[in-house]
């Protein structure tokens, strides 16, 4: 259930660390490269939010930006992000988008404005802070073959800026505000412009391509390599395929049978098509109302056939679909309900899918799933795995699941464990880690044995514990690695979360206090980031946690005291 305050509200977010640290001896990984960074919104142009390469568990604090301060209290000059904003890297720095325009349930619009925030990878230093124009609020894109930064702003122009120092070397005129990230490949960037699909050549910021939609852009543009076809949703619910060659319609289609609706919305806002390159295909997540949480089944069923049944007979109900490249058809019902940080009759959009792609080129899908034997809709939610074929794993059809156990409230039962889906978290993974990014605290776990034995509701997939963060603690004393070996408890909230890191020392619920309905982890190349709900990015790096000392950046040192 999500937490909402007179006017805003805020998020904070957790890392994780190993809930029993028995030694700190690092596994043993490969060296990173260029395609481990997490350069633009959701990893790469697909959007996948998967990074193939984990940084090795256990985790150590390194450095934080725009959260604690050097004593854990709250840092000077604290704001928000935007609501769909995640840190990227390139060239040994951190971008992040510091404006903010969020729709605050209940409240009143928010916003200010801000830029490009460039931080140093090692320490967390800023580097530069430049604004070129309007306000950044959502995440910019990173070039590493010119080491060039592509921001879109809300004043209408898109913005190629030198990584090293900020400085603009170029712009575009989009003509219209810009509030979904830009998708970048090599030579080109496309970005999402009121009604239009704009395709810009980044050398020189010329007009590559423009794609008259017919209806406002809602979501980010993804891109698939093997069609060069370029995706979008649009506020009439079409999904559109443009071709990247000139721009032309390759297909559109509307894949729910829901209209657009304001009341309660039904949209693609704040969204992003995700690509499974080896399938073929495009998953597009539609936002769906309050209801879907107690007007159909309430909980979930748990077996596949029912879901199917269910979903069938009930095609309003679905939330995820998976769509051909080629043609936009869809090819199997996706057996995902819809969740999100919602409350009091106001439902998000909740998380997007995340594509894996193994070592023998199967495609499998990580998110959030429902079903249950318990309680009512909002306590049926879990992680999972949902198949994109009918032999990846035997048994299991396109667009069935299969469940995975992750013991929260911590210390439950394998089938008294679960999410609360008004509370889902947002998913990302890196190799076999998969993270979980919730309002109060982050989740993290190492997946295990997938065999086809595993991954019905009696019998779950099964993981082990990695670190959990949660917002801010007042118990124990503040130590400066920000870490707990033992279950910790959110300040001003019952819930228990397994060992880990805390990222404020007796603030209390400063989710409520900076809220901007988002967090998300990004694990790129040797750092993993937490980029909380109050707007907070913590850096951590392989080591051991419990290590005493640790130095500080210029901004913490600033900060002490205060």
């Amino acid at each position: 259930m999500q937490r909402f305050a007179v006017g805003c509200l805020v998020f904070a977010a957790c890392a994780s660390v190993q809930a029993i640290v028995v030694d700190f001896q690092l596994q043993r990984q490969s060296t990173a490269t260029a395609s481990n960074e997490w350069t633009q919104h959701g990893f790469n142009a697909q959007r996948t939010s998967y990074n193939p390469q984990p940084i090795a568990h256990p985790w150590r604090w390194k450095w934080s930006w725009n959260g604690p301060s050097a004593t854990g209290g709250v840092s000077s000059g604290k704001r928000r992000l935007g609501r769909i904003t995640q840190p990227i890297t390139g060239g040994g720095r951190v971008y992040i988008a510091s404006g903010y325009l969020f729709n605050v349930p209940y409240g009143e619009n928010q916003a200010y404005t801000g830029g490009v925030v460039c931080l140093s990878e090692s320490d967390g230093s800023q580097l530069w802070n430049v604004n070129p124009g309007g306000s950044i609020v959502v995440t910019p894109a990173y070039d590493p073959a010119t080491d060039t930064v592509i921001a879109v702003s809300t004043n209408g122009f898109v913005y190629k800026m030198n990584a090293a120092n900020g400085a603009v070397l170029g712009s575009y005129n989009a003509g219209a505000a810009m509030t979904a990230p830009p998708c970048m490949i090599t030579g080109r960037v496309f970005v999402s412009a009121g009604n239009n699909v704009i395709a810009i050549n980044t050398a020189d910021m010329t007009l590559a391509w423009s794609y008259a939609a017919g209806s406002a852009v809602q979501t980010a543009p993804s891109y698939s390599p093997s069609r060069n076809r370029v995706i979008v949703g649009t506020a009439d619910l079409f999904v559109h395929a443009v071709n990247n060659t000139n721009g032309s319609q390759a297909w559109r289609v509307k894949p729910t049978v829901r209209n657009p609706s304001t009341n309660p919305p039904i949209e693609y806002t704040y969204g992003w098509p995700v690509i499974a390159e080896v399938h073929g295909l495009v998953l597009v997540k539609i936002r769906l109302d309050w209801g879907t949480l107690y007007n159909v089944w309430s909980p979930w069923p748990t077996a596949n056939t029912t879901m199917r049944t269910n979903l069938t007979n009930n095609p309003g109900q679905q939330a995820l679909f998976a769509m051909s490249l080629d043609n936009g058809t869809s090819p199997f019902i996706c057996n995902i309900g819809h969740g999100g940080y919602g409350d009091g009759d106001y439902m998000p959009m909740g998380p997007m899918p995340v594509v894996k792609r193994f070592n023998d080129n199967t495609e499998v899908v990580y998110t959030i799933i429902r079903g249950h034997s318990m309680y009512d809709g909002r306590w049926d939610s879990h992680y999972g795995e949902m198949m994109l074929d009918d032999t990846t794993v035997s048994g299991y059809l396109a667009g069935y699941v299969r469940f995975i156990y992750y013991d929260n409230p911590w210390g439950s039962s394998q089938t008294t464990e679960y999410l609360l889906t008004d509370e889902q978290p947002n998913v990302s993974m890196a190799g076999d880690y998969l993270f979980g990014a919730h309002w109060m605290a982050g989740m993290s776990m190492q997946v295990g044995t997938r065999t086809s034995s595993f991954g019905s509701w009696s019998s779950k997939i099964q993981t082990t514990h990695l670190a959990s963060m949660v917002t801010s603690i007042n118990t124990g004393g503040f130590t400066s690695n920000h870490y707990r070996n033992s279950p910790m408890t959110q300040q001003g909230d019952a819930r228990t979360w397994g060992p880990g890191f805390y990222m404020y020392y007796n603030q209390g619920t400063l989710y409520d206090t900076y809220w901007t309905e988002y967090a998300q982890w990004v694990p790129s190349k040797n750092l993993l980031f937490f980029r909380s709900c109050d707007g907070a990015v913590i850096a951590l790096e392989s080591g051991n946690p419990m290590a005493s000392l640790r130095r500080l950046n210029t901004a913490e040192l600033a900060s002490v005291g205060k």
